[in-house]
């Protein structure tokens, strides 16, 4: 099984699905409630590819990528869901 067809699952489909309804949405609350269960999805997807690794079903440096990539998307979920929540305080 390869990462690819990991990650084809339905939590890589709420993470994109969620930040298009959060970009979708006008109060900052709204939105960033969507960021949120999209930087849910985010973990619960690096945590499949940490049950990849650890079963041996996926190599290591696929898992390492794969796992950078979250990384990446999981901090700009963080980022876009304080931007919006500090627009709603100013």
């Amino acid at each position: 099984m390869q990462c690819k067809s990991l990650l084809e699952t339905r939590q890589v489909d709420h993470i994109v699905l969620n930040i298009a309804e959060g970009n979708g949405r006008f109060t900052g609350a709204d939105q960033s409630k969507f960021y949120q269960m999209a930087y849910k999805a985010t973990i619960l997807s690096a945590a499949l590819l940490d049950l990849a690794g650890g079963n041996g079903i996926e190599q290591s440096a696929s898992v390492a990528e794969g796992r950078e990539l979250l990384r990446r998307v999981a901090a700009m979920l963080t980022a876009l869901s304080k931007a919006v929540t500090r627009e709603r305080h100013t």
